[in-house]
């Protein structure tokens, strides 16, 4: 998942080094998990250039896939944080009836 974030980042701020500051990560972090994606992927996600970096084909297919994945998940994570929250709430209640 932190790959994908990192992906993400690199591909809006244009530059390995804006998306650290984006994520208020190291610029290191950020060029590691970018290598490990595009090794583990097969392909080059970013042309990299004396101005920074665009996205190679392969990186413009990722990148819808990658925000949808990244959203979904955050859902996912407020739904559980919500409903950990309501059966402490329950339960709360039930022991104080009892």
């Amino acid at each position: 998942m932190q790959q994908l974030r990192h992906f993400v980042a690199v591909a809006e701020a244009r530059s390995i080094s804006g998306a650290g500051t984006a994520l208020d990560v190291p610029q290191s972090t950020i060029s590691q998990a970018v290598h490990a994606l595009e090794k583990e992927l097969g392909a080059a996600l970013f042309h990299r250039t004396g101005r920074g970096m665009t996205l190679t084909s392969a990186g413009h297919g990722l990148l819808g896939p990658a925000r949808r994945i990244l959203r979904e998940t955050r859902q996912a994570e407020a739904a559980a944080r919500a409903s950990r929250r309501r059966g402490r709430s329950s339960s709360r209640r039930r022991r104080g009836r009892a």
